[in-house]
């Protein structure tokens, strides 16, 4: 339905997403094989293309994520700026956490913004390598690229990727099964099943990879960062890391905004450098707004109030 509202032109101007505070990702059980190594769960964020997922499958403007937190400074200005180029209008946009710079996470190229979530499948196919798994060869000419079969080494292992029932989650496993087929020869085994048996699943860490997001409750880091702490039951996927859970610790008790800005950001690096998740994208809102309404502005956390809410003036005259 999206990509119809954004093409027709009686409602591309009234379907008006906005970033939105969550972030969609892949859970890695860390205490299976293969992915209780973290440099074959870095090949594999590596080997996904999220550009592809976004533009061609979610295709509401959600942005490619290189974070757990989302929507940092880079990628608000990068969904601004799309927006403008596709309706000719400047828009408002909110940066959620202003105060929390994440240099570490975007750099400055757009497509290796940090070291193990940039799409690079030469250098994923060349870590599985080093670990003496085979690999597709392929020959690029023309900007085309045609695979001529296989190095020598082991196959990598099947791998599962569940998803709870729903078309969409279904659609970014078909791209994702696609893609480490394409760049790695990997085989990755969709498995869907309803709600309450995909929790099962991922509380009793009976899985490999596992579709998941998150929404944040409120506008900060900790709303993110604190779900895979040890103990924590919504980390389901049998992590942890005792500096993660230090700086963490130490944020919790920190009133100095940039000291504990410091402090979450150590944590969000251990988090990305060990990647028991792999972030995929950032969401947005989704809806439509008349401009015949004022008062109904685009957050972060979409929360509005139509006490608020009015006619506009001009809507009011021509009526």
């Amino acid at each position: 339905l999206v990509p119809i509202l954004r093409s027709d032109p009686r409602f591309a101007d009234l379907y008006q997403p906005s970033p939105y505070y969550g972030t969609y990702f892949m859970r890695c059980n860390v205490t299976r094989e293969p992915l209780s190594n973290v440099e074959l769960r870095r090949a594999i964020s590596m080997a996904i293309d999220r550009s592809e997922i976004v533009d061609s499958v979610t295709c509401a403007g959600e942005e490619p994520a290189w974070s757990l937190v989302p929507w940092p400074q880079a990628a608000v200005d990068r969904y601004r700026q799309r927006f403008e180029e596709r309706t000719g209008s400047p828009i408002a946009v909110e940066v959620p956490l202003p105060w929390y710079p994440r240099a570490f996470v975007y750099g400055a190229s757009e497509t290796r913004s940090w070291e193990h979530l940039g799409y690079d499948p030469d250098r994923a196919r060349a870590i599985l390598q080093q670990h003496g798994y085979r690999v597709p060869c392929t020959v690029r000419a023309d900007g085309s690229r045609q695979r001529t079969g296989f190095t020598a080494g082991k196959s990598f292992p099947s791998i599962e990727y569940l998803y709870n029932s729903n078309n969409l989650h279904e659609r970014v496993g078909e791209l994702l099964q696609a893609q480490l087929q394409r760049e790695l020869g990997v085989e990755l085994r969709l498995a869907n099943q309803e709600w309450g048996s995909y929790m099962d699943a991922t509380r009793g860490l009976r899985y490999d990879t596992a579709r998941a997001a998150w929404i944040g409750d409120y506008i900060d880091p900790y709303a993110f960062l604190e779900i895979f702490r040890a103990e924590n039951p919504n980390n389901r996927t049998g992590w942890q890391h005792p500096q993660y859970e230090e700086a963490l610790e130490e944020a919790l008790v920190t009133v100095d905004v940039e000291q504990r800005s410091a402090l979450l950001e150590t944590a969000e690096r251990i988090l990305l450098e060990e990647l028991p998740v792999i972030p995929l994208y950032y969401y947005v809102t989704d809806g439509m707004r008349t401009p015949a309404i004022e008062g109904f502005v685009g957050n972060s956390l979409d929360i509005h109030f139509p006490q608020f809410w009015r006619r506009s003036d001009a809507a009011g005259a021509g009526k």
